[in-house]
């Protein structure tokens, strides 16, 4: 079963209803671990994103370092969450030692047609801060410091999960749920 394909020019990443593993759905992430990352930067994401309880698309970015020093040290930037429990919620969120899980770093914004149109959720990260926005408005910000872990290179996911914690229990009638993404683009200024 394809659960990642390119079709009329969109990523798309679906969710199945089906046993494997000991799971009751499969899914898919793409990452760029190994083969891209980057340091400060404006990142876009133009994305539309499932309806339906329990499902939990997001694009996000973790520091490279995370084989080394392990996560939350790593840093975590989420560039966009969507948790079906919550229709329409966006959520751009930091995780760093002592703001992760439960306790991160983060705003939610109540943006309509999140399921059915597509947005473009950004952020704009440099050396003194971050800022995070879907459609140019402005969902949380943060200033950057040396003391936390937002100073070094950073690859990108983007996944469907499936229930967990954040996303909830899943919806019995969901059999198949679809997150598509246009397009990731990544802007640095020369050096």
């Amino acid at each position: 079963m394809l659960l990642l394909l390119f079709e009329d020019g969109l990523l798309k990443i679906i969710a199945i209803k089906e046993d494997y593993k000991g799971g009751s759905f499969t899914s898919s992430r793409i990452k760029t671990q190994g083969k891209f990352d980057f340091k400060y930067g404006i990142i876009e994401v133009r994305a539309r994103v499932p309806e339906g309880k329990g499902t939990w698309p997001a694009a996000w970015m973790l520091g490279s370092n995370i084989t080394t020093v392990g996560w939350p040290q790593c840093g975590e930037i989420d560039i966009v969450e969507h948790v079906g429990k919550e229709l329409n919620t966006v959520y751009g969120t930091l995780h760093y030692p002592e703001r992760s899980g439960g306790n991160a770093d983060g705003s939610k914004l109540i943006i309509k047609n999140a399921t059915t149109e597509f947005h473009i959720y950004k952020v704009d990260w440099s050396e003194s801060s971050i800022r995070i926005y879907v459609d140019d408005k402005l969902i949380h910000e943060m200033k950057n410091s040396p003391n936390i872990p937002f100073h070094h290179n950073f690859f990108i996911i983007l996944n469907l999960a499936m229930g967990g914690n954040f996303g909830g229990p899943i919806d019995e009638n969901i059999q198949k749920a679809l997150y598509e993404v246009d397009y990731v683009r990544v802007y640095q200024k020369n050096k």
